[in-house]
């Protein structure tokens, strides 16, 4: 967590930063939204830090994504319930999320290894907010990569008529593990 060093008279004090809780929401484009999730937040006491909109004419679909920092200590499950009338009046499917915590992420990779590579990496790093909790692959090439990792590795070979079997068994593993994101690392 972030901390601020504060000068007090002989003292110093470590001030922590709030956390950062994200908010996406996805509803029917129509006016007003973006003023009224703002001003929700506001009235929370909450300040954005981060935010990106998107209009999908052909589909009539808003998206937003605000990242902000609650001053009051506000919890997300308080934020989440007190947001329940802006989904009722603007149809949205909202999500609150801690932008500390780590997504349980299953790592999809055929042949070329050059990105499953690259997430490994940052994943050891810690560059990436996510979880890598396994990797599924149609071939053999790269499983002694994800083990030398310390990850776990499934091997599900596939053909025009084992798609649909091997599908089915990708989500299970993927809801085995509880995974949040599936990355195709191609």
């Amino acid at each position: 967590m972030d901390t601020e060093t504060v000068a007090r008279g002989a003292s110093t004090v470590e001030k922590s930063a709030p956390p950062t809780y994200i908010l996406s929401v996805s509803c029917p484009d129509r006016i007003g939204v973006v003023a009224d999730v703002a001003a929700f937040l506001l009235a929370h006491n909450c300040n954005i830090v981060e935010s990106s909109q998107f209009s999908d004419a052909d589909n009539g679909r808003f998206f937003l994504r605000n990242a902000f920092q609650p001053r009051s200590g506000a919890s997300l499950d308080a934020l989440r319930e007190a947001f329940a009338p802006l989904v009722e009046r603007y149809e949205i499917k909202a999500g609150f999320f801690d932008a500390a915590a780590k997504v349980k992420t299953l790592v999809l990779v055929s042949k070329l290894g050059h990105c499953l590579n690259d997430l490994i990496f940052r994943h050891r790093i810690g560059a990436l907010p996510i979880d890598i909790v396994g990797v599924v692959s149609n071939h053999p090439d790269f499983e002694g990569l994800v083990k030398s990792a310390g990850l776990s590795w499934d091997h599900l070979p596939v053909s025009a008529g084992t798609k649909t079997p091997q599908e089915a068994q990708i989500d299970r593993i993927a809801k085995a593990r509880g995974v949040e994101l599936i990355v195709p690392a191609a």
